[in-house]
């Protein structure tokens, strides 16, 4: 990679089930810096997610989301291409959608924060978003071979919020961050070949 450049900074989005882990370590394979999906590492340590998820979780993850942010700018600036599992946009969706199923408070305060710092500066933007497109129906079934309760989101409804959510943010708030739809069907190394000729990472 060439002394001076900026990293490629990229966010794999998409529903539990979706194959973005898959994705992320084949991008790892390649030389890419993984940031695992924060709120897969807080429910490794017993915080509840998805269809468990609280007032509580929403505020933890958007916390461990701001915390690593020193790391991952300190990454780009070093030259490395680096993919997150999962960003703001997907943490304030599932905030949303516990809120609207009144199992969480934190919705309109995790917002304004990240409203905030949107606009200020504070939060890096990626250069790419993908969404690795799955039906509702299909990432609940693919969740039920996770052989793991804890790290299943399984309400349709919650899932319907939560994917009608990205786009609002999306289209609101980062419409000048390109988005890529990806059909998640497809194989993994063909959905790897796509991102990379829309990412063309230094």
């Amino acid at each position: 990679m060439p002394a001076g450049k900026k990293g490629f900074f990229l966010v794999l989005e998409g529903l539990p089930g979706s194959g973005k882990t898959t994705i992320c370590k084949m991008l790892e394979n390649l030389g890419w810096k993984i940031f695992p999906e924060v709120a897969t590492v807080l429910c490794a340590s017993g915080i509840p997610i998805g269809d468990r998820g609280d007032t509580s979780s929403d505020h933890l993850i958007y916390i461990e989301e701001t915390r690593r942010l020193k790391e991952i700018e300190k990454n780009l600036v070093e030259g490395q291409n680096i993919v997150v599992d999962s960003y703001f946009p997907t943490d304030l969706s599932f905030a949303y959608a516990r809120y609207m199923r009144k199992q969480s408070s934190a919705y309109p305060t995790c917002l304004s924060l990240y409203i905030n710092a949107w606009t200020t500066g504070a939060i890096p933007k990626p250069d790419l978003y993908v969404y690795l497109y799955t039906p509702i129906e299909t990432a609940v079934e693919r969740q039920k071979y996770r052989n793991k309760e804890d790290f299943t989101t399984l309400n349709l409804d919650l899932l319907k919020n939560v994917d009608a959510h990205l786009r609002f943010i999306h289209e609101i708030f980062e419409k000048d961050v390109r988005v890529l739809r990806i059909d998640a069907t497809k194989k993994s190394a063909e959905i790897v070949d796509e991102i990379l000729k829309a990412a063309k990472p230094r």
